[in-house]
Protein backbone atom coordinates (compact mmCIF):
# COMPACT_ATOMS: atom_id res chain seq x y z
CA UNK A 1 0.00 0.00 0.00
CA UNK A 2 1.59 3.00 -0.98
CA UNK A 3 2.13 6.13 1.92
CA UNK A 4 -0.75 8.37 -0.20
CA UNK A 5 -2.91 5.28 0.49
CA UNK A 6 -2.23 5.03 3.53
CA UNK A 7 -2.41 8.79 4.56
CA UNK A 8 -5.93 8.44 3.14
CA UNK A 9 -7.20 5.80 5.33
CA UNK A 10 -6.05 7.17 8.40
CA UNK A 11 -6.49 10.70 7.82
CA UNK A 12 -10.43 10.74 8.93
CA UNK A 13 -8.77 9.48 12.47
CA UNK A 14 -6.38 12.47 12.43
CA UNK A 15 -9.21 14.97 11.40
CA UNK A 16 -12.84 14.08 12.43
CA UNK A 17 -15.16 15.42 10.34
CA UNK A 18 -17.09 16.69 13.87
CA UNK A 19 -13.39 18.28 14.72
CA UNK A 20 -13.07 20.00 11.28
CA UNK A 21 -15.33 23.38 11.29
CA UNK A 22 -16.33 24.13 7.86
CA UNK A 23 -17.66 28.03 6.63
CA UNK A 24 -20.72 25.73 5.60
CA UNK A 25 -21.26 22.01 6.36
CA UNK A 26 -23.81 21.56 3.36
CA UNK A 27 -21.25 22.93 0.77
CA UNK A 28 -20.44 19.23 -0.82
CA UNK A 29 -17.30 20.92 -2.69
CA UNK A 30 -15.82 22.48 0.92
CA UNK A 31 -16.05 19.27 2.52
CA UNK A 32 -13.99 17.79 -0.79
CA UNK A 33 -11.42 20.36 -0.45
CA UNK A 34 -11.13 19.78 3.48
CA UNK A 35 -11.00 15.69 2.78
CA UNK A 36 -8.11 16.37 0.23
CA UNK A 37 -6.28 19.13 2.23
CA UNK A 38 -6.58 16.56 5.88
CA UNK A 39 -5.60 13.91 3.61
CA UNK A 40 -2.29 15.76 2.01
CA UNK A 41 -1.74 17.29 5.46
CA UNK A 42 -1.42 13.60 6.91
CA UNK A 43 0.78 12.30 3.78
CA UNK A 44 2.85 14.67 4.84
CA UNK A 45 3.11 13.57 8.57
CA UNK A 46 4.02 10.39 7.24
CA UNK A 47 6.69 11.05 4.93
CA UNK A 48 8.05 13.42 8.12
CA UNK A 49 7.81 10.49 10.67
CA UNK A 50 11.34 9.32 11.61
CA UNK A 51 12.14 13.51 11.73
CA UNK A 52 9.14 14.29 13.97
CA UNK A 53 10.32 12.54 17.34
CA UNK A 54 13.98 13.57 16.48
CA UNK A 55 15.24 15.92 19.55
CA UNK A 56 18.09 17.93 18.63
CA UNK A 57 21.35 17.49 20.76
CA UNK A 58 21.66 20.93 22.22
CA UNK A 59 18.01 20.42 23.59
CA UNK A 60 19.10 17.06 24.97
CA UNK A 61 22.21 19.10 26.83
CA UNK A 62 19.84 22.34 28.11
CA UNK A 63 17.51 19.88 29.89
CA UNK A 64 20.78 17.78 31.81
CA UNK A 65 22.17 21.42 32.97
CA UNK A 66 18.41 22.23 34.10
CA UNK A 67 18.02 18.40 35.78
CA UNK A 68 21.69 19.47 37.62
CA UNK A 69 20.50 22.60 38.87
Amino acid sequence: MSQQNVATIIAPSFFPPTFVHLPDKDDMGAQTQMAAQCCQLTNVLLGMADSLWFVPQHLIEQGKIVIAM
